[in-house]
C-alpha cells in the first residue's frame, strides 16, 4: 500500500480570517458542553442535563429547542420542519440570516444535533 499524499496547504481569504476571528470561542465551547451533556442546558421549558440525543428521544427534542431558541436570539430566521420516515420521526431546523458582507446572500447555520 502506498501512502496518501499530504493535502495541499490552503490559505484562507482575509475576509474568512476576519470572520473566524470574530467567533466567540468561549461561547462555542459552552454550547458544545451543553449539547454534549457536560453542563446543564436551559431552554424556556427549564434546565436539564442531556443524556443522549438519539432520534425520537426527549433529549434530542430539548437539544433542538435549544438550537431554535439560541439561533433565534442571535437574529436568525428559523424554520422548524417536521419529518417522518416509517417509524422514525423528528424535525429539521434551518436557521438563516442575511449576510453582512453580501446582503443579497444568506448565511445558514448547519449542524447535526442528533447523536
Amino acid at each position: 500500500m502506498g501512502s496518501a499524499a499530504a493535502p495541499a496547504a490552503v490559505t484562507p481569504s482575509p475576509a474568512v480570517e476576519a470572520l473566524v476571528a470574530r467567533v466567540d470561542r468561549a461561547r462555542a465551547l459552552t454550547d458544545l458542553r451543553r449539547l454534549a451533556g457536560d453542563e446543564p442546558l436551559c431552554i424556556a421549558a427549564g434546565c436539564v442535563t442531556l443524556n443522549n440525543r438519539q432520534t425520537r428521544s426527549d433529549d434530542l427534542e430539548r437539544a433542538m429547542d435549544y438550537v431554535v431558541e439560541t439561533t433565534t436570539a442571535l437574529g436568525y430566521e428559523v424554520d422548524d420542519i417536521p419529518w417522518r420516515r416509517g417509524l422514525y420521526y423528528g424535525r429539521n431546523v434551518i436557521a438563516r440570516k442575511t449576510g453582512v458582507l453580501s446582503p443579497t446572500e444568506e448565511v445558514y447555520f448547519v449542524a447535526h444535533v442528533d447523536g
